[in-house]
């Protein structure tokens, strides 16, 4: 059903959820994690903390819905990139832009790319069901372009273990994709989590390494080169 549909009730419900979601990421955002709670997002509505569960079962529920939403707009920011792209860009160039823009997405709201691919908060853990569908969307999106990819064989045996893991892993995200682009897409990946997690949470020091991103965009290069040979 669109908004222009709703009832006045169902869309007032809408608007609150949306006013309360709107505040809890302005206190994670100045404050990390710990700083989301029920309490000051009912202060900051002019509510009472009672009145707040009426839209948020606990605490759980609204960080689960700021991790859902989180994935969401970092989805949304590297389909625009991709969508922004010539209908005939190669596949690897198309791989570069959306490294870019998770990076740029991270760097932009740290908090929040600390919310969902950070520490796991204390005592708390998503339920898959409610931030799967949102979590998935970046990763489906470079799977489906890895469907372009002319590897050359990757070095090495692997046990039957690996093999069964790397067949399920492609059998979930994209079918039919060789093992050898599934274990280089899945290094890909990796790589990226942790090069953007690295330079977010301040592990390079500016004295280590003056301009992260040329580092990042040339180990992307390096991955493109393993998997599309240029």
């Amino acid at each position: 059903m669109t908004v222009d549909k709703l009832g006045p009730r169902a869309l007032a419900r809408l608007r609150t959820e949306e006013r309360i979601e709107q505040l809890a990421f302005a206190h994670l955002d100045e404050g990390g994690v710990e700083a989301v709670n029920l309490r000051a997002v009912a202060r900051d509505l002019g509510i009472s903390p009672s009145a707040l569960y009426r839209y948020i079962p606990d605490r759980d529920g609204l960080l689960t819905a700021l991790i859902a939403a989180s994935y969401t707009q970092l989805a949304e920011v590297v389909e625009s990139e991709l969508g922004a792209q010539a209908a005939d860009t190669a596949a690897a160039d198309c791989c570069r832009v959306l490294a870019a823009a998770m990076r740029r997405w991270a760097l932009a709201y740290p908090q929040r790319w600390a919310l969902i691919y950070g520490s796991p908060v204390a005592n708390f853990h998503a339920p898959a069901e409610a931030t799967g569908a949102a979590g998935t969307r970046v990763i489906a999106r470079l799977g489906e372009l890895l469907q372009h990819a002319r590897p050359s064989a990757v070095a090495g045996t692997r046990s039957e273990v690996l093999m069964e893991d790397l067949y399920a892993i492609g059998q979930d995200e994209t079918p039919g994709l060789e093992l050898d682009v599934v274990e280089l897409g899945l290094e890909l990946w990796a790589k990226l989590i942790g090069l953007i997690s690295a330079e977010v949470f301040g592990h390079f020091g500016e004295a280590t390494l003056r301009d992260p991103e040329e580092f990042f965009l040339r180990s992307v290069d390096r991955s493109m080169r393993a998997l599309f040979g240029k």
